[in-house]
């Protein structure tokens, strides 16, 4: 159902993941586990459409993520570590437009969502600005757009951030009980063990290992290096003291103008998607053209803009 296969990313000369091979087989709900900085979040952008592989391919359904990342996207419930929701709107009308742009029927649509309001308990909080929410009520909101349409697949990344218990308990038993395909991103360790079915360790250097259960269960069965002991007693210490990489003068003012780029060109993008579900859209003949092309035009650049605000984030400032 999901597939990876010899997936490398390049920013500039630095690789995020090389050459990371693995399979998900359909209803399968596996943790994705990995130290910081081993390309948890890049392979997880690549396989939800948000960027391409600098090499490899990606699979959802048999479906190439690159070439028809539109019928992906709609195939993926997506819940990313920092949720991108539209502060400006209520819990409602968000989940309205997101269900426009995954393509629920009109028919279908105030019952479906609530069905995710029902699920992710945001019948309280269903009129508010989004804006005005605690931090675990927007988790609760980005969990719901992931659920919206019954996608038979969900990619979680850290899905129980923010959360309280009574919620946590829910989401727990959704994921037990659905009958989809599931990869998280999870360093919640009792979760883990309660819901997933194995887990995949990327270990750097493209190796991907499969343990069966859950974290525990990963623990028991991985295998510890060997030291070598008589290498280790001849050897001589040696300490190399490397000065730490900062951001430069022109990267600090670069990640200090990304904020109002992304804010720029998620306004537009949303303007854009407006136009094109409008019913009079397709009257406009060429325009059709003009606007979906600006569309994705505009979708590049936010995923590029995205991209380089992580890269320059994990950059000591000082």
């Amino acid at each position: 159902m999901i597939e990876a296969e010899g997936l490398t990313k390049f920013y500039g000369p630095l690789a995020a993941i090389r050459d990371v091979t693995f399979q998900v087989e359909k209803g399968e709900v596996v943790g994705f586990l990995g130290p910081n900085g081993a390309g948890k979040s890049t392979t997880i952008r690549i396989l939800t459409c948000f960027m391409p592989p600098s090499m490899g391919a990606a699979r959802v359904d048999g479906l190439d993520c690159f070439e028809r990342s539109l019928e992906v996207r709609r195939k993926v419930g997506y819940l990313p570590e920092n949720v991108p929701l539209y502060t400006d709107l209520t819990v409602r009308r968000f989940l309205r437009f997101s269900a426009g742009a995954k393509a629920v029927e009109a028919r279908n649509m105030e019952s479906e969502i609530r069905r995710v309001i029902g699920i992710c308990g945001l019948e309280k909080v269903s009129n508010r600005i989004i804006g005005h929410l605690s931090k675990g009520y927007r988790q609760r909101v980005g969990l719901a757009q992931a659920l919206l349409n019954n996608p038979p697949v969900l990619v979680l990344d850290e899905p129980t951030n923010d959360l309280d218990i009574e919620t946590l308990d829910l989401l727990e038993e959704f994921l037990v009980n659905y009958p989809g395909t599931v990869l998280m991103v999870s360093h919640d360790r009792e979760f883990l063990n309660n819901v997933v079915t194995s887990t995949m360790v990327l270990e750097g250097n493209g190796v991907v290992q499969e343990y069966v259960g859950g974290y525990d269960d990963w623990l028991r069965q991985r295998k510890l290096p060997q030291e070598n002991t008589e290498s280790a007693k001849s050897a001589k210490p040696v300490i190399k003291k490397e000065r730490p990489r900062k951001l430069t003068f022109n990267e600090k003012r670069e990640l200090g103008t990304l904020p109002a780029l992304i804010e720029k060109l998620e306004k537009e993008k949303r303007q854009l998607h407006d136009e094109m579900v409008s019913p009079d859209f397709y009257k406009k003949g060429t325009a059709i053209t003009t606007v979906t092309e600006r569309f994705n035009e505009v979708s590049t650049q936010l995923d590029q803009a995205y991209a380089r605000w992580e890269i320059l984030e994990s950059i000591p400032k000082e």
